[in-house]
């Protein structure tokens, strides 16, 4: 009886999450367009989008192999694992680089580079995300959901002070990096104190040749989605006034 109701439970704590993180979110969203008026907040949004174009590198398309690869091989856990940590660490990296070089080189991006900086050093810590896939492969991810709305109460709590304080607009980018930091680092200490661990993790080239060959079409797939999501951003970006595409991302 307790089995069958895991799964539901699973999704109620998964549901909850995120309605209160919503909620969370918009209203400090709302302190934080107004704190930095259109200009500001259009830097701001642009680099999030940007940045959330190298996502699906980063991530390396392995959220959806690994769950299916847990239940398959059980012994196999912390093989997994560390094989998955280096391999998100290292395409973490290297789109964090890819990302920058463009911000950097690209004119139309350049006056927001400052701001693409700490966001792209989130596509860094999340290799630690792998966790959250054992989770769900144990159905415990209401772990996952109480580390992320912690996160977002910690997060708004920062946000607010940096609106008290007249902080500067970049500062608000590094809090967004911040947010990502404290999450992957929750999601370790969550894991740390979980009872169905994994064993010692250690990185495995045979296996991680097969699952950088089985997740890449997703990976490509998922930044083609990500471009095909956020194209009007950056027309809108390179058409308007910092002023009109504040208030369009806004």
């Amino acid at each position: 009886m307790a089995a069958t109701g895991l799964p539901l439970r699973n999704a109620l704590w998964l549901t909850a999450e995120r309605i209160l993180r919503l909620a969370v979110t918009a209203g400090v969203l709302v302190l934080v367009a107004r704190q930095l008026q259109p200009a500001g907040f259009a830097q701001l949004a642009f680099a999030i989008s940007f940045t959330g174009l190298f996502t699906p590198l980063a991530m390396l398309g392995l959220e959806v192999l690994l769950v299916g690869e847990f239940v398959a091989r059980p012994s196999q856990g912390g093989t997994l694992l560390g094989t998955a940590v280096v391999l998100r660490l290292l395409a973490g990296g290297s789109s964090a680089l890819l990302c920058l070089g463009l911000a950097f080189a690209a004119p139309i991006l350049q006056d927001t580079a400052w701001f693409i900086l700490p966001l792209s050093l989130g596509l860094i810590w999340q290799g630690a995300e792998v966790t959250d896939l054992w989770f769900q492969r144990h159905l415990q991810s209401r772990r996952t959901a109480m580390v992320r709305f912690a996160v977002v109460l910690v997060g708004a709590a920062i946000k607010i002070v940096l609106v008290w304080r007249d902080a500067p607009p970049v500062w608000f980018a590094w809090a967004v990096m911040g947010d990502v930091l404290m999450f992957e680092l929750g999601l370790l200490w969550s894991y740390a104190r979980m009872p169905q661990k994994a064993g010692a993790w250690h990185f495995d080239a045979a296996l991680a040749g097969r699952l950088v060959r089985r997740a890449w079409p997703v990976a490509l797939a998922g930044v083609l989605l990500a471009l095909q999501a956020r194209f009007d951003q950056f027309v809108v970006k390179a058409c308007l006034p910092e002023a009109e595409a504040g208030a369009y991302f806004a």
